[in-house]
């Protein structure tokens, strides 16, 4: 064992300077938990204290240690109680500062275990060596020398930042302390100063490697438990206010205050009294020596006037103070104001606190708080003018209830009445006794739990009882009152207000209503035995027993000997589902009744039976219990012959419903489910009238209750008003004295059948008006006359009838409906962009549903639709609607009828004109002729014009005939469409006889359309005009019209008109059209097998080859374009094929012919060539097909017109 170094000055200067510090800690710590106020702020002084007395102990023992093991056992030890102390350091400035910092759990648990866990590897140094390594230095004198490591490094870190955390949480209480606060951050501060004592010990050998923070401790509680305690607590409360605040000694002195108080009081930065001075100065410390009402004079007569020394409870809280005031009707200001201090801030704000004063314990000092209530006076100002109001037209009588801390109670009345009403004083002084007391002995031990019961729960109250006047007379009372929003927050105190109403007569009825119940019951008991001669099953039964009474048609039902074994059974073997149960359950309490509630039920034996429950609640006031009576109706038998006649009806398409005499569905079927779109379930049993009471005052009521009365079945097709629906019912009574209804949606029939109706008379009315229009006598008599037909008979007024004349579409005919709502009607240009003019270029039909989305920019006037229908060359029809969409495509056809007519009747009018011009200029030739015989030349020329027109007016008698059967082809169309929309029979020749007249009538217009060309042609009035025409384009255009006739005999078509230099003939377009169809036509109607073939290809030569030309004076060209059609078909013997191109012959001819055919196709295909400069020829062989040759003039460059 080695001497200890007691002859060292260093050693024993070490020793004692630890030794004191340890006694100084020690003696602070037990001051401080006997003299400290604050709870937390002693606890955590204490236990710093304590822990750095216990540090500096085992510094102690370290250097009385005599050997190397036991002075590291005590370093260790140090270590530990040390890191401790960090700890308690940050519970100290946590209360200190008034934060709740160290009463969190979750804070304090990562306490632990940052403290454990750095205990642990403090602890198991010795075999890690990573905390520290210790061995014996000699100089200045033998002592523990250690070496720390990277964890001692760790910690000491760790610690420092704890450390540095609670002097940023003291800072702020220190700033806020007015005074006292540097000296106190001074003494704060002496816990710091010893960081650099450790670092010249780490860095140099002057000073032991020891932790010499447990000095700096000990100097910190000397400075604060024994120079400052008083100043120490007095900071702390003073600080942790955020309100203002100001400390005085028990004599009325002020000792500190806050920052806030500093701002409040200018007199604390001043040094005068508040009423002198409202400048802005620094605190002034000597103002903390002054008593209060010379400091603050005001202050101090707030607080005298709520009781000087009170703790923060007051004898009555200020709301309850304010509607006491306001029950007065004084004008004065409340009882409360009293006690307010009123302040006027520096933005000329008037605020009001109230001081709340307390004392944290012996030698702490009176705190005197300044609540801030400028709000909360203001709202109660605002609140009491309100409640004065309100007061006067208030039912009962309206009072406040305060319940204070100890039981504390009082009422205030507001108003006189109440001392009238219950003969007691209205004085608050033990007015709450008094009441309680005229309360009945029976009564009052209730009354006053109710009481007590809303107070502790701040709910709402609410209490009938008896209450005795002083008079004797005993009237009933009912109480309701609600909570204070604005009542203590705290807990210590509560308002209510409230009203308490007399109940009297309500009473005294209640008392009447029990006896009549209590007669009803004895009434009730006599119909039980009446309940056994009935078939339902009655029960009655209750929630905690069960089912108390059965008649025997229940137990009966059930399959049970007697009540006592159904009731061993339990109600719940009486259902299949138990889920139902609980639902008829939930459903009862809640309606307090069941009605017509249809439940599955097992019977003792396990068969199930359908049943019909209906119940009522019951209340049986006498006995205090609440019953459940109910009836049962076995309707399982009912139920499945409603199945089955459910199962039939839903095989019906109509929609079914049945009532019965009461107006109550009984049955819904699919259909009218879908229609009505309502399931069954949520019709049956309701009435008729209540769900669909939209019917009332109908036709369909007046004959629904017709039947339900005389038992007769009836049938009814009306429109409902309502939904504008057509209905067609069939109502049969049924044998349960109800309805059945079937019914049927016919909306749409019905109006297929007026869209048909409309279209019949309008077609009526046009076979009418045909003869009208050809007996026009002029294109503006047409005009006026086709203008009045679409308007009678189409309905649309806004018509407009142009004509072509001078390159112009000009206004022939303007109604006057179009003149008044649109705009001038110009003229347009055929050769425009107009729709017009596009219309009749095209011969197409131009139709606008909306004009306003098509043409924004054109001025249209109220029109909102439009068509434009050509009328040939000669003009178009405008038919304009003032509705959007308002022109249908059947009135469109109709009147596109309408313009075939009118440009025949055009037609005819022209040629009339031009007959008649002829026949002047006849008659003007033959006249002179007769004057000069040497004119005869010109006479014979005259009479070959004569013999022209003859032709012409063949031609024009043949327009005569196509005009009525033009309209006959039209119509049989429409009727042929009209016919396929309706639901005829498969006997019906309707469909037949349309097709019938349409082929015939198309087959004769052919033949017309042939005799009228030949006319043309021989009269030389079919206007031919020259120009280039891309021949092998027009072969190809006229195969693609009559493929759709060569594909359907199975037959070929093909065309070779490629390879060469282009084709091009000098010829009329519409010329070699007739040309090219009339040939190919021919071809196709004479092959059944084989194939057609359409040859195109140029000819060069100065004349045609002799014989070939069927011409003699056919005219020599350079070139020729020549087309070929050549088929396979039966052919003709080439003496026949000479007389082809006569009018009306053919190859067979009579009536045993073959091939059907007018015969006139080849005469107008040679008089086209011919009149075109051209060419044909025939090469035919019987049997073997026939070849068609045409030469038509070639054109040499220029643009082919045929495109």
């Amino acid at each position: 064992m080695d001497a200890l170094p007691t002859g060292d000055l260093s050693y024993l200067a070490y020793l004692l300077v630890f030794a004191v510090a340890a006694a100084g800690c020690l003696a602070g710590a037990w001051r401080a938990h006997r003299q400290v106020s604050l709870p937390g702020v002693r606890l955590g002084l204490t236990g710093l204290l304590l822990a750095s007395g216990l540090w500096s102990l085992c510094h102690v023992g370290v250097l009385l240690s005599p050997g190397l093991g036991l002075k590291v056992a005590f370093y260790e030890a140090g270590l530990t109680v040390g890191f401790g102390t960090v700890f308690a350091w940050l519970w100290l400035c946590s209360s200190y500062s008034g934060r709740a910092l160290h009463r969190r759990a979750g804070v304090r648990w990562a306490a632990l275990g940052i403290f454990a866990a750095v205990t642990l590897a403090k602890l198991t140094n010795r075999w890690h060596g990573l905390y520290f390594t210790a061995e014996m230095s000699t100089g200045p004198f033998p002592h523990l020398a250690v070496e720390h490591h990277v964890i001692y490094w760790l910690t000491s870190g760790l610690s420092y930042a704890l450390a540095g955390v609670g002097f940023c949480m003291l800072s702020e209480p220190l700033r806020r302390a007015q005074v006292g606060g540097e000296r106190l951050a001074g003494l704060f501060a002496l816990t710091a100063l010893p960081l650099g004592a450790n670092a010249v010990g780490q860095a140099t050998h002057y000073l032991l490697n020891l932790n010499h923070e447990p000095v700096g401790v000990a100097a910190f509680a000397l400075g604060a438990l024994f120079v400052y305690r008083e100043r120490f607590e007095r900071t702390s409360q003073a600080g942790i206010q955020a309100k203002p605040a100001l400390i005085l000694s028990g004599d009325g002195r002020l000792r500190n205050y806050n920052r806030a108080a500093a701002k409040l009081f200018p007199a604390l930065r001043g040094g005068a009294s508040q009423e002198e001075t409202l400048q802005e100065e620094t605190p002034q410390k000597g103002a903390t020596r002054r008593r209060l009402e010379e400091a603050l004079p005001r202050l101090a007569r707030a607080l005298d006037g709520g009781g000087l020394g009170e703790k923060v409870t007051v004898k009555e809280p200020e709301k309850r103070r304010g509607l006491k005031e306001n029950g007065r009707r004084s004008g004065k200001k409340p009882p409360e104001e009293d006690g307010m201090l009123q302040v006027t801030a520096g933005g000329g704000e008037t605020r009001y606190y109230r001081p709340v004063e307390s004392q944290a314990g012996p030698g702490a000092g009176r705190l005197v708080v300044l609540q801030d209530l400028s709000e909360r006076v203001l709202r109660r100002r605002e609140r009491a003018s309100r409640l004065e109001a309100i007061s006067d037209s208030m039912p009962g009588l309206a009072f406040e209830f305060w319940a204070g801390p100890g039981g504390k109670r009082s009422v205030e009345f507001i108003g006189k009445e109440a001392e009238a009403f219950l003969g007691l004083s209205s004085s608050p002084e033990e007015f709450y006794r008094r009441f309680a007391e005229r309360v009945p002995e029976g009564h009052r031990e209730e009354f006053l739990q109710s009481v007590e019961e809303a107070v502790e729960g701040r709910s709402a109250w609410r209490h009938e009882f008896p209450f005795e006047r002083p008079d004797g007379e005993r009237v009933w009372l009912l109480g309701s009152a609600e909570p204070n929003s604005e009542s203590s927050p705290e807990g210590e105190e509560v308002v209510f207000w409230g009203t308490l109403a007399d109940i009297t007569g309500r009473k005294r009825r209640e008392q009447e209503l029990r006896e009549s119940r209590q007669e009803l019951r004895r009434e009730k008991r006599r119909a039980e035995s009446i309940t056994e001669n009935v078939s339902e099953g009655i029960y009655r039964s209750t929630e905690e027993e069960g089912i108390v009474y059965a008649n025997s048609a229940f137990i009966e039902m059930f399959g049970y000997r007697d009540l006592q074994e159904l009731r061993e059974a339990g109600p719940e073997a009486l259902y299949v589902d138990p889920g139902r149960r609980e639902e008829l359950i939930e459903k009862e309490h809640r309606d307090g009744r069941l009605h017509q509630e249809e439940v599955r039920y097992r019977r003792k034996d396990g068969t199930v039976f359908v049943g019909l429950l209906s119940s009522q609640q019951v209340e049986e006031e006498e006995e205090g219990k609440t019953y459940f009576d109910g009836a049962i109706t076995d309707i399982t038998e009912r139920k499945e012959e409603r199945r089955r006649r459910k199962q039939t009806v839903q095989r019906v398409t109509d929609a079914i419903v049945e009532v019965d005499s009461e107006w109550r569905f009984t049955l819904v079927n699919d259909r009218a489910e879908e229609f009505y779109e309502k399931a069954e379930d949520n019709l049956l049993g309701k009435n008729f009238w209540d769900v669909f009471s939209q019917f009332e005052g109908t036709r369909f009521e007046e004959v629904y209750r017709e039947v339900m009365q005389s038992r007769e079945p009836t049938a009814i097709e009306e429109q409902y008003s309502g939904t504008g629906e057509w209905f067609e019912v069939q109502v049969y009574p049924n044998e349960d004295g109800g309805l059945a209804f079937y019914f049927e949606v016919v909306t749409e029939r019905k109006k297929r059948e007026e869209a048909l109706r409309e279209r019949q008379e309008k077609l009526e009315s046009l076979y009418e008006a045909t003869n009208h229009l050809l007996q026009a006598e002029g294109p503006e008599d047409l005009s006026a006359r086709l203008s009045s037909l679409i308007r009678q008979s189409l309905g649309y007024p806004a018509t407009t009838i142009r004509l072509a004349r001078g390159g112009k579409l000009v206004p022939a005919h303007v109604p006057d409906v179009v003149q008044e709502r649109m705009p001038g009607r110009p003229s347009y240009d055929i050769g425009g962009d107009t729709p017009a003019a596009e219309a009749h270029r095209s011969g197409e039909t131009r139709a606008f549903e909306d004009l306003s989305a098509e043409f924004e920019a054109m001025d249209r006037g109220d029109v909102r639709a439009t068509a434009y229908v050509p009328m040939g060359r000669y003009g178009l029809i405008s038919v304009g609607s003032f509705e959007a969409g308002g022109i249908g495509p059947f009135d469109l056809r109709l009147v596109e009828v309408l313009g075939s007519y009118a440009a025949l009747v055009l037609e005819r009018l022209k040629r009339e004109e031009e007959l008649l011009t002829a026949k002047k200029e006849a008659e003007q030739a033959r006249k002179e002729s007769e004057e000069a015989r040497q004119e005869a030349e010109e006479a014979k020329e005259e009479a070959e014009e004569a013999s022209r027109l003859k032709s012409a007016l063949l031609a024009n008698m043949s327009h005569e005939i196509r005009t009525p059967l033009t309209s006959i082809i039209g119509f049989a169309e429409m009727l042929g469409r009209e016919a396929s929309g309706l639901e005829l029979s498969e006997e019906s020749p309707l469909p037949g006889y349309a097709s019938t007249i349409e082929q015939s009538g198309k087959r004769l217009l052919e033949t017309l359309n042939g005799v009228l060309n030949l006319s043309k042609l021989q009269a030389g009035q079919m206007e031919m005009e020259a120009g280039p025409i891309d021949l092998p384009e027009q072969a190809r255009l006229a195969a693609g019209e009559l493929r759709p006739d060569a594909e359907e005999k199975g037959i070929e078509l093909e065309l070779e008109t490629g390879g060469g230099p282009a084709v091009l003939a000098e010829a009329d377009e519409g010329g070699v059209q007739i040309v090219i169809r009339n040939l190919l036509a021919n071809a196709i109607k004479y092959t059944d097998e084989g194939g057609v073939t359409v040859r195109t290809y140029r000819e060069d030569g100065d004349s045609q080859e002799d014989g070939q030309a069927e011409k003699s004076d056919q005219v020599r060209k350079d070139s020729w374009a020549v087309l070929e059609v050549e088929d396979t078909g039966i052919g003709m013997d080439p003496e026949v094929a000479e007389g082809l191109f006569e009018p009306f012959r053919q190859a067979s001819e009579g009536l045993s012919r073959e091939y059907e055919g007018t015969g006139i196709g080849l005469a107008v295909t040679r008089e086209a060539v011919a009149q075109m400069g051209g060419s044909i020829e025939v090469d035919t062989q019987k049997g073997e097909g026939t070849c068609m040759t045409v030469r038509l003039p070639g054109a040499e460059g220029g643009i082919p017109t045929g495109d």
